[in-house]
């Protein structure tokens, strides 16, 4: 794997001239809740293949940040309900079907996203999650019958193929460039322990290469199962605390080092940031300093402009730090947002 710094420049959506490496660049690391990183969607590029996994609250923006729009993405895989993870689907659903046509051309329906996605999934997802907001926009009529709009009005699904030879629920999908093995987690609710007694949430690993298992609590079976020897990265979800629905830092230095040594740290909490006490310091300062001058009648626009770089630099400091101190846990580091740099595998 290469981390590769980007600087300004606008993420390429395709690696043709780069070989067909796969490539993946996480539009933000942070929790759902976080307040100093957006959240954890990744694109995932290879060839002329890009692939949005989740699409949340801050997907648009950050896909602005780095020379994109929701119009520029032609597939995603959502892989749980919560709204870091899908709370973007409905604008991508709405620019696709009413948007898309005037910039595009063609017609409603003509550009409506592929979605990699099972037929249990879908209907959990359509009737809990996106049916109030996406099935009144027109009157459709299904058999002569005048009715509600369906998921497929919005996407496209592409159905994954159960595969035998795992202990839990697992499928395998090719979308174009990208194959994919995509398996049942344990997340949600926190009291189960089995991903049996789970709602639907999945993980998904990349060619072979690369490991996400989305949002999990701990579950060493899950990665004794699917962390090949061929598998470069691990992405995990870590938090600072016990408890709750994903697994704590504290869980993941008890893991093996075969799994810590290739292991990047994703969709962290604020207090991720501040694993390091000096640079928790810093940053609470810089953040305290931008409250006063947000307060203060004297403040100008040339002082606000300053204050969010006084945040921004102690953000990467911390980050920086944190960084430090996990890898003398034994883990590879922290993941980066795509503004920074992005991942490659040849």
């Amino acid at each position: 794997m290469r981390v590769v710094p980007v600087g300004t420049r606008k993420l390429k959506p395709s690696t043709v001239d780069e070989g067909g490496l796969l490539r993946m660049a996480w539009l933000g690391v942070g929790s759902a809740f976080a307040a100093l990183n957006s959240q954890t969607n990744v694109l995932v590029v290879k060839g002329e293949t890009l692939l949005l996994i989740d699409c949340g609250t801050t997907a648009s923006r950050m896909l602005v940040e780095i020379g994109l729009t929701p119009l520029d993405i032609p597939a995603v895989l959502p892989t749980h309900s919560h709204a870091d993870h899908v709370g973007g689907l409905e604008e991508l659903a709405l620019k696709g079907r009413y948007m898309a046509p005037f910039v595009k051309g063609g017609a409603k329906g003509d550009h409506k996203p592929t979605c990699v996605i099972t037929e249990e999934y879908q209907s959990y997802l359509w009737n809990f999650s996106l049916r109030g907001g996406l099935a009144f926009s027109e009157q459709m009529v299904v058999d002569g019958t005048p009715g509600e709009m369906r998921f497929t009005d919005y996407f496209e699904p592409l159905r994954p193929r159960p595969i035998s030879g795992y202990d839990r629920p697992s499928y395998r999908v090719e979308h174009g460039d990208l194959e994919m093995i995509l398996m049942r987690t344990k997340h949600i609710p926190e009291e189960p322990d089995n991903w049996e007694d789970c709602f639907w949430s999945c993980g998904v690993v990349l060619d072979g290469k690369v490991f996400y298992p989305g949002d999990t609590r701990l579950d060493l079976e899950l990665l004794q199962q699917y962390v090949t020897d061929e598998i470069e990265a691990i992405f995990h979800d870590s938090q600072s605390f016990p408890g709750g629905v994903h697994a704590s830092l504290e869980e993941l230095k008890t893991l093996p080092q075969e799994f810590r040594e290739r292991m990047w740290l994703v969709h962290l909490d604020d207090n991720m940031l501040k694993l390091d006490g000096e640079a928790a310091k810093q940053i609470d300062a810089a953040l305290e300093a931008m409250s006063d001058l947000r307060a203060s009648e004297e403040t100008t626009p040339q002082m606000l402009f300053e204050g969010h770089l006084a945040v921004q630099r102690a953000k990467e400091h911390a980050m920086d730090a944190a960084e430090s101190v996990v890898r003398s846990y034994g883990f590879a580091g922290i993941a980066r947002p795509a503004t920074e740099c992005y991942y490659d595998f040849a």
